[in-house]
């Protein structure tokens, strides 16, 4: 048996009734494809593979009923024929269980969230020290890195001491994390600051409790 490697991932974008609202894809396509933004793409024989999702956010005004990925994989050699498996996801609406403040007084920057390149989504808990140490999913896939700042900022390119915050479906290894937002906060911009009665923190936002 042959290795697979990874050549396109598409994913369909629909609404209750099956139209389509949005299509986006990665492929071999140009001189740089982008395809190439995902750095593992060989699949040995015999073992699995984890990609992280290329498209991790849509739209506020899409209203979303179910996400349709589509991924074609092929040998690498003349002539293999094309290998299609699909997956359909369906997005449940989640409102908060109760209200959250953020966690610590006074000025905060987000020094790391949960988007496509922080480290909380790309934890790959198929890595083999990982899966070792009898992990199964991503229990901080939603967390926060909250390191207090004062008017000279962090440095941004050092690790230091911070708050992990995170919400999880559960205590053990097996828990899935859960997204989390707070209320009655300010972000500050220079000198300006927008009051917002309910939001999540952007990775490299600064912001403090308007309570």
């Amino acid at each position: 048996m042959r290795a697979l490697l990874l050549r396109r991932v598409q994913v369909s974008v629909r609404d209750a009734q099956g139209r389509l609202l949005e299509r986006r894809l990665l492929d071999g396509n140009g001189v740089r494809p982008s395809i190439q933004t995902l750095p593992l793409r060989e699949v040995p024989a015999g073992t699995t593979l984890t990609v992280f999702n290329p498209f991790p956010s849509f739209g506020r005004d899409l209203r979303i009923a179910s996400l349709h990925y589509e991924m074609t994989l092929s040998a690498d050699a003349k002539g293999a024929p094309e290998i299609v498996r699909t997956i359909e996801v369906k997005p449940l609406l989640r409102d908060a269980l109760t209200t959250l403040s953020l966690p610590m007084r006074g000025r905060l920057i987000n020094y790391d969230r949960h988007d496509a390149l922080a480290h909380h989504r790309r934890f790959d808990y198929s890595f083999a020290p990982l899966a070792q140490m009898g992990f199964k999913s991503n229990f901080m896939r939603y967390a926060y890195d909250f390191v207090p700042v004062d008017a000279i900022g962090a440095s941004g390119s050092a690790f230091f001491p911070h708050l992990h915050y995170q919400l999880q479906d559960g205590p053990t290894l097996a828990a899935e994390g859960l997204p989390s937002s707070f209320s009655d906060l300010r972000v500050l911009r220079g000198a300006s600051a927008q009051a917002l009665k309910r939001a999540t923190v952007d990775t490299g936002q600064i912001v403090e409790s308007a309570r």
